[in-house]
Formats: C-alpha cells, structure tokens, sequence
C-alpha cells in the first residue's frame, strides 16, 4: 500500500510530502527546528491519530506512527488549494450527498460513498 505522509510547520515555506518504505517507515530530511503538524494518508485507509504533532528542536524526532484501517465502503478524497486550506466547506452531490470540512493541510475524505457520479464543490 502507497502511503503519503505529510508534513506542515512553522519552519516551512510549504507543505512536504514523501512516501512510506516497504516496511511503513518514512521520513523528512533538513527540517528545521520548530512546531509541526504530521499526517499519513492512503485511499480506503482512514489514519489513527489522523494528525499528530512533533517539535523540532536540534534534535531527530521518532515514533510518530499511524494504525490505518481498511474503510467499509469507496470513498472520495482530495484536497483544496488556494490561501484558505483549513477549515473549507466540502460537498459532494450525486449518487449521495455528504459533506465535510478540509484539515490543515486541504484535505478531504468522505466516505464511504456508494459508487457513482459526483459534483463536488468547495467554498470557504
């Protein structure tokens, strides 16, 4: 299973992303010190924690591990772009309607969803 880690702070410009290993483990290299925000991410698979918080300071930081788990259902996921990432409205209309709101870092799930053909809109 291909699964994205995230990573978000106060000592980046931007968000950075990598990909876990054949055995899970992942990691960030060349982050400076201070307060960050981490997530795992994989289609079908919600993460526990969702998000977890790590501090930086002159040293590596380990054991930030996530538990994912196989949803019952297919589900919709994406993120949004723009200068409002958190916190935006997400709605899906189609086959069902749902809705939910970005994380911190845009993104989005919803699920599960019953298969089919959907409009999806975002509004701060």
């Amino acid at each position: 299973m291909d699964v994205i880690v995230k990573l978000k702070g106060s000592g980046l410009a931007t968000t950075r992303v990598t990909k876990t290993d054949a055995a899970g483990r992942y990691a960030f290299s060349g982050v400076a010190d201070g307060a960050y925000t981490v997530k795992a991410m994989a289609l079908g698979h919600p993460f526990t924690p969702a998000t977890t918080s790590v501090t930086v300071a002159c040293a590596d930081v380990a054991g930030r591990d996530f538990v994912g788990e196989q949803t019952s259902g297919p589900s919709l996921r994406g993120w949004v772009e723009g200068t409002i990432l958190g916190g935006a409205e997400v709605s899906a209309t189609g086959a069902a309607s749902a809705s939910t709101t970005t994380d911190v870092f845009g993104d989005f799930t919803l699920d599960p969803l019953p298969a089919g053909d959907y409009t999806v809109t975002a509004s701060a």
